[in-house]
């Protein structure tokens, strides 16, 4: 069976703490399923009494999909294990995200519907031909009880496909509320954008006032493309949920 691994992380909240998470995919008989995986820090083994024997799939099949779904970020907060996942849909690619409890591996009923929440994508019962949208996460962290995915957003319209603009979608911690989620576009101090880019990774502090920080690369349209990261600051808000900072970009040298 092809296992694919593509995230690692350990718990935090606890004084001390001995086992470490992995995250990926498993594929068996055409279909890929979410794969997250406890091990025991000291020694290596697999700890069992995650679903049994030490491995825990996540399945967020759509009718009409490929049923392909993949690991696009995993945080752990002492006994919750969050994973946000790549999911197929019957258009295009959306974000799932899901609970497990860090000790069984079963999925926490209180999050979401069944310990899974959804969001972006296009899955209609017949596609809309005429405008789709792909959402496909890379990361994931939290502050102050909420959850960030970031990644990135591509949308199809008359068959032809915009520019790919940064995700961020924040996720009720508690019980799966989609509290917000959009496309972030690059722009410069007179509002014109960059181009295309995608967010590669994000940190939450560890005050519930922090912000999340993400942090990736964009394409400067205005000189060539040249490949260029970008970081920015969403910060709690009584009037939004989020707002942005401001983006500081930076060139790659070539």
């Amino acid at each position: 069976v092809p296992y694919t691994v593509a995230y690692a992380t350990n718990q935090i909240g606890f004084p001390v703490q001995d086992d470490f998470y992995v995250a990926g995919s498993v594929t068996s008989q055409g279909d890929s399923d979410v794969l997250v995986q406890k091990i025991s820090g000291v020694t290596g083994a697999y700890k069992t009494e995650f679903d049994g024997n030490g491995s825990a799939s996540i399945d967020f099949a759509h009718a009409g999909g490929s049923h392909d779904d993949y690991a696009g970020g995993l945080y752990v907060y002492r006994d919750d294990v969050y994973i946000a996942a790549q999911v197929a849909k019957s258009c295009t690619t959306g974000v799932g995200v899901a609970r497990l409890n860090g000790t069984t591996g079963t999925l926490n009923t209180a999050f979401g519907i069944g310990g899974k929440v959804e969001f972006g994508g296009t899955d209609p019962a017949t596609c809309n031909v005429s405008y789709t949208q792909s959402v496909s996460p890379t990361a994931m962290s939290a502050t102050g009880g909420r959850l960030g995915i970031v990644g990135s957003v591509r949308s199809l319209v008359q068959g032809v496909s915009d520019q790919t603009d940064p995700l961020l979608g924040v996720v009720d911690a508690v019980n799966g509320n989609i509290l917000d989620w959009s496309r972030r576009p690059i722009r410069r101090l007179d509002s014109t954008t960059y181009g295309s880019g995608i967010a590669y990774t994000v940190f939450g502090g560890p005050d519930p006032s922090s912000p999340f920080t993400v942090a990736g690369t964009v394409h400067d349209d205005a000189n060539g493309g040249h490949l260029d990261f970008f970081t920015s600051v969403f910060r709690p808000s009584s009037d939004l949920i989020f707002y942005s900072g401001v983006e500081v970009v930076r060139q790659i040298p070539d």
